[in-house]
């Protein structure tokens, strides 16, 4: 349709943009019952691909490059409405088999490309018009005829033998799918296959495809036998109530941190622990607990925190870019037609003398008359860098003093406003007030609000606030963003990189992405419960494979291009699989809906940055060095792909430092080897 390859680059943001952006389906799916959720999500599939239809098959003709975009975010956006709705209700549905539940619904999501790929060849005869008019009635019309079994059920209380041989039956039908899918598209690209044998070849699909029903077919067949009911962990009904309820209710005093386990506070009290709060209360027991910001850290406890981390990154990129300068200063001088450097160099001096200076008296005074946090200078600070180090890039008359000044001034800020602490009240100790507050407590005369702990259900107010959300968020971003940027170039890479047909290059990718998908749900939940392996392990050891991934690709070796896509398309599909277990377990079930899809906002806006804009912008730069319409060789990508690299190097640490912070939650809800729900303390 004559769109250069930023045009392109810009339509598959488009299209993880509609795809990924969930939050009105994450807000519906607590208000609406799942079969309203799956109705708009019809809605939009049918008018977004409908439009795309009617551009394609010429049928309204010169429809404007906007037009195209917007109904090509729509289309995809019914595929949010569609995934919240069953993802959600099956989550609270199978609450203790989470990370199979993702990995076998995420698995099937991975592989419906290769599904639509195998209609579109051999059903439709690649024709482009017939899979959009596919896609704008029959899925519609398919969704329509199954919404009615997506429905909330009350889950099991305890694990049961059959579910999990259930489970186990539909992680080997998706496979067998899988491999069926990749087989045939192999075929068909090497082969000519006639109408007839290709025919046959998507009946067979559809017959994988539709396997699951065996199972609620078996179960209505051949009942299982009555068993006594049990009462529930907790209905599906119960995970959405009590919206408006802003807080939870909860003693005072607990015995037991959030590391541990969830203990008699919410199994009832007895006698033995109100004599320990009793205790407590007066002193006679003391029980160790970690620091709290503003008291004594030891540095091995310290440097667990995300505040350690945070604070040192800050610091590290503004002095590091600092640093820089005050160390070429002179060479830069001399760069920029300064012929003495000297009146730079103690420009510098001074101005940083002053930054110093001037840091923390300001500070300490802004700190003490309006409790602004040092940290706002260090924030300011590195945008005045911005500043300074633009006047340098632009090279303009006199703007080498002035840069220099500016940035002498900030560099001294930020050694003084690294040291931001904050002394709360317990170094002024504790008076009679506190300690009969305490008593109180113990007897049950008295009762606070708190914000829920990890593991118990957040909102998403709440849940925004803390650093493992956004911890959580970023390694998604890393991974996902770097992975889906080579999924969207991917024939343009192969094309780049020599290979004529870049069919086998989709397929691989798409085959591997699902066995990521369907794996990592599948071996985070087994290590979690064998060896309470935090899930975000895997997540951090596929971004160190896929650092390599990136390496294989940017080195153009020859054969490289097929493992480097197998590795990639694998550890792409793994981060979905983690992703939504991980954040129902930290921040629970009732409002996960908004909070998954929250995070899923990582895909686009990684597509944006480095797909939209990285990736294309350096494909069109060299397109203009080769002067022709095709880029070719390693240089289209090489610059790409070590960003990339560094991009999840930088992931990599921060799933380590969320590792770290979430592996006590992990022991206490899988103390056992099985999975304890926390229920909310509204006592």
């Amino acid at each position: 349709m004559g769109f250069n390859q930023q045009q392109l680059t810009i339509l598959g943001v488009a299209n993880d943009i509609g795809e990924n952006v969930g939050i009105l389906p994450g807000i519906a799916c607590n208000k609406l019952p799942p079969w309203v959720v799956l109705l708009v999500g019809v809605c939009a599939c049918f008018m977004g691909y409908g439009v795309l239809w009617l551009a394609v098959s010429e049928t309204v003709k010169s429809m404007p490059y906007w037009v195209l975009w917007i109904a090509l975010c729509i289309a995809t956006h019914s595929s949010a409405w569609f995934d919240t709705a069953v993802l959600v209700t099956n989550m609270r549905n199978f609450p203790l088999s989470r990370g199979t539940v993702a990995g076998i619904l995420k698995g099937y999501a991975g592989i419906s490309a290769a599904v639509y790929t195998e209609v579109y060849s051999m059903a439709l005869n690649q024709s482009a018009s017939k899979i959009l008019l596919f896609l704008t009635i029959g899925l519609p019309l398919i969704c329509l005829a199954m919404m009615y079994f997506i429905r909330a059920c009350i889950p099991a209380a305890k694990e049961d033998s059959s579910e999990h041989v259930h489970f186990l039956f539909t992680q080997a039908a998706s496979l067998c799918l899988a491999i069926y899918l990749l087989t045939t598209v192999i075929l068909k690209d090497v082969l000519s296959l006639s109408n007839a044998i290709s025919y046959t070849f998507v009946a067979i699909m559809i017959i994988f495809l539709m396997s699951p029903i065996a199972i609620p077919i078996k179960m209505t067949l051949f009942p299982a036998n009555a068993k006594k009911p049990v009462p529930p962990v907790s209905s599906s009904d119960d995970l959405v109530s009590e919206e408006d309820d802003s807080s939870q209710i909860d003693p005072l005093l607990l015995l037991s941190s959030s590391e541990t386990n969830l203990g008699s506070f919410y199994n009832g009290e007895d006698v033995s622990d109100i004599d320990m709060l009793l205790a407590v209360g007066v002193g006679a027991v003391t029980k160790k607990r970690r620091p709290k910001r503003g008291e004594d850290f030891k540095f091995q406890e310290a440097i667990v925190k995300a505040d350690f981390w945070l604070l040192w990154l800050v610091y590290f990129l503004g002095v590091g870019s600092g640093v820089t300068v005050l160390n070429n200063l002179a060479q830069i001088g001399v760069a920029g037609g300064i012929d003495d450097t000297t009146i730079l160099l103690c420009l510098f001096g001074f101005c940083n003398f002053l930054g110093r200076l001037g840091g923390g008296a300001v500070s300490e005074h802004f700190l003490r008359s309006k409790t602004i946090p040092r940290t706002v200078w260090m924030t300011l600070s590195q945008i005045i860098m911005i500043i300074a180090f633009l006047l340098y890039a632009s090279a303009l008359n006199g703007t080498h003093y002035a840069a220099t000044g500016l940035l002498g001034i900030c560099y001294g800020v930020q050694l003084l406003s690294s040291s931001e602490t904050n002394l709360g009240s317990f170094y002024n100790g504790e008076d009679v007030s506190d300690i009969d507050m305490l008593l109180a407590v113990g007897v049950g005369a008295v009762t606070k609000k708190r914000r829920p702990k990890r593991g118990e259900d957040f909102k998403f107010q709440e849940a925004i606030v803390k650093a493992d959300f956004w911890l959580l968020w970023l390694v998604y971003f890393l991974g996902v963003g770097s992975g889906v940027t080579v999924l969207n170039n991917l024939a343009q890479i192969g094309v780049a990189g020599g290979i004529d047909d870049t069919t086998i290059l989709l397929c691989l990718f798409g085959f591997c992405n699902f066995l990521g998908r369907l794996g990592g749900g599948a071996v985070s939940e087994h290590f979690l419960r064998s060896k309470t392996i935090p899930r975000t392990v895997w997540m951090t050891l596929s971004q160190i494979i896929m650092i390599i991934a990136f390496l294989l690709y940017a080195s153009a070796l020859n054969g490289t291009h097929y493992a480097a896509t197998g590795l990639l398309g694998i550890c792409y599909g793994v981060q979905f699989a983690i992703m939504i277990p991980t954040s129902s377990e930290l921040f629970g079930l009732k409002h996960f809906g908004i909070i998954f899809n929250f995070m899923q906002l990582g895909n686009p806006i990684g597509a944006l940055l480095f797909s939209g804009l990285l990736a294309g912008y350096v494909y069109d730069a060299e397109v203009v060095k080769q002067e022709g319409s095709t880029c070719l060789g390693p240089n289209c990508y090489r610059l790409t792909f070590l960003v990339l690299a560094c991009m999840c190097g930088i992931g990599t640490i921060l799933s380590v430092i969320l590792t770290i912070r979430i592996r006590p939650v992990y022991q206490m809800l899988y103390a056992g080897g099985s999975f304890h729900l926390p229920q909310s303390s509204n006592h």
